[in-house]
């Protein structure tokens, strides 16, 4: 079933042929290819039109089935290398769970990789159960036992036409997307 908070394919589709979505995808290619990824390769949720363009350049990589919120989530393997926890995140409800499962299917060597927003509270999005700042995310990694490893900031450009009203001229400057790598604590 399609709710508001998951889009329909077209709306994935319209959504990964705009310039927005190539700013980025280019920023999740150089920061991810910088940091070397392993084999084997795990994306955190459904195939998405990133997930896609990742797979071009990194090769094959699995994605979950199941309920995220819920510590049973179906993995293709047993084990992983890197985990992509991409724009996932802030749509569940306990993300704790997701990390601990994580935990179960990665070693100390593997890494993980999770992308979100970084924007002040005033423009949380109401499409996402768990939009955090960078302190409670902090908190949240080192319940479930992780540390943070990097940390990128990448500014997202919107088109100079919707500058015209104070919200969008407002979150040009502010709005931002956050990447960690985070590895189990030893």
């Amino acid at each position: 079933m399609i709710n508001q908070y998951n889009s329909t394919n077209d709306e994935l589709l319209k959504a990964s042929t705009g310039r927005h979505f190539q700013r980025r995808a280019d920023f999740m290619l150089s920061y991810l290819s910088i940091r070397k990824i392993k084999h084997p390769i795990l994306d955190i949720g459904k195939q998405s039109p990133m997930t896609i363009v990742l797979q071009d350049r990194f090769g094959q990589i699995d994605n979950t089935d199941g309920d995220l919120d819920c510590l049973n989530f179906i993995t293709p393997k047993r084990h992983y290398k890197t985990v992509l926890y991409l724009h996932t995140i802030e749509h569940q409800f306990n993300p704790l769970l997701t990390l601990l499962r994580i935990k179960e299917i990665i070693d100390t060597e593997s890494q993980v990789f999770i992308a979100m927003p970084s924007r002040p509270k005033i423009f949380f999005s109401v499409n996402h159960y768990h939009e955090m700042g960078e302190r409670a995310f902090y908190s949240l990694c080192q319940r479930a036992g992780f540390q943070i490893v990097t940390r990128a900031l990448h500014r997202h450009k919107k088109e100079w036409q919707n500058l015209f009203k104070v919200r969008p001229f407002i979150r040009y400057f502010l709005d931002k997307e956050a990447v960690y790598e985070l590895r189990v604590k030893p």
